[in-house]
């Protein structure tokens, strides 16, 4: 009776087309989610701004490649686990004998994830304490030296949304980063659909080729390029994520899924941690917390922008039944991605004007 309660419809709207049905359940599942955002834009600005204040010059590049790799790891580790959590069907078979999934269903994966945040939560108020943090810490708080005192126009001036060449460059990465996106908007459904029911029931494993590849290469690749431009290595892995969405384009084939995915979390590897350095590398002090807010800005436009035409079209595209045409559907989605490396190339002399005038080359 409860469970036939939660999804009693309270009221109901059309919005887009869509019929909506405000049942308890549902309105739980968006304060489940707006507090999730909450906590995410608050922890991912932190993170990033503690890593400047826990490294050096000569730390810095390799320190923010690993904080990178550490978030895929759990990526990674929880698309490898869900599986056998979610289903009670064979996971798989070894040394002769066959290993049951436990068929929890989706609730019970996300029960795990609640116990491994909250193992992590006391991990971090036992052992990060105040006294760690005194010690380990390499920027000390300085008090602010006197200034005079600023116009609302001179205020204004210094905020980080009207630095022209910062919003640009984060900007710049919106079509590319529509890909990341398909990653859990059209890949999952893409492989249930076009590939075999066997490949698709752990389609998870798939998706987490991505993670391991950046838990190995994001670290090495920093530490071998660290004296590399970064808008030369913003150009090379946007462009290798984008380029090779074509693989997609002939039609569905297990190989080149793989190999895209793989080459795909490549391109990601030369690139993603090294703009979040950047970035934190060009904040002012103490707003390295509100820069980096601002640089997901794009993360954030991608996910909801493309949310509200993905589906749309993979109905025409690739319809759960009848033809489809999923080279059509990766042609469009990889042009769109082009736009990003192409837009660098054009404007690469214009984003690095400012640090050839301050002698650097970031």
């Amino acid at each position: 009776m409860a469970a036939s309660l939660s999804i009693t419809p309270l009221a109901a709207f059309d919005l887009f087309g869509i019929n909506f049905q405000l049942s308890p359940a549902f309105m739980f599942s968006w304060i489940g989610l707006l507090v999730m955002a909450f906590g995410e834009g608050v922890i991912q600005p932190a993170l990033y701004a503690g890593v400047k204040e826990y490294t050096d010059e000569r730390t810095a590049t390799v320190s923010y490649s690993l904080l990178y790799a550490i978030m895929n790891l759990g990526i990674m580790m929880e698309s490898f686990a869900s599986p056998y959590m979610r289903t009670d069907a064979k996971f798989l078979s070894a040394g002769g004998r066959e290993i049951m999934g436990l068929g929890w269903g989706i609730p019970g994966v996300f029960w795990f994830c609640i116990g491994i945040t909250a193992l992590m939560l006391l991990v971090h108020i036992v052992f990060f304490t105040r006294k760690v943090e005194e010690r380990d810490r390499s920027v000390k708080d300085i008090p602010p030296a006197p200034e005079a005192p600023q116009s609302l126009r001179g205020k204004l001036a210094t905020l980080p949304f009207l630095d022209a060449r910062f919003m640009a460059f984060i900007f710049i990465l919106l079509p590319v980063r529509t890909l990341f996106a398909h990653q859990w908007l059209t890949i999952p459904q893409y492989i249930m659909r076009c590939f075999p029911a066997a490949v698709g029931a752990k389609y998870e494993w798939i998706s987490a080729l991505n993670p391991l590849i950046i838990v190995i290469f994001v670290p090495l690749i920093a530490a071998a390029t660290r004296r590399v431009s970064i808008i030369t290595m913003m150009i090379t892995g946007t462009a290798i994520s984008a380029l090779t969405t074509f693989l997609l384009v002939p039609g569905p084939d297990l190989a080149s899924l793989i190999t895209y995915v793989l080459l795909f979390s490549l391109g990601e590897a030369v690139w993603s941690s090294r703009f979040l350095e950047y970035v934190a590398h060009i904040a002012p002090a103490g707003r390295v917390g509100a820069y980096m807010g601002l640089a997901g800005i794009p993360w954030f436009l991608a996910k909801f922008t493309t949310g509200l035409y993905s589906g749309r079209m993979l109905s025409a595209y690739i319809p759960q039944s009848g033809p489809q045409d999923s080279g059509k559907l990766w042609l469009i989605y990889g042009l769109i991605a082009c736009a990003t490396p192409l837009a660098l190339i054009f404007l690469r002399g214009w984003l690095t004007a400012r640090d050839k005038i301050s002698g650097t080359d970031r």
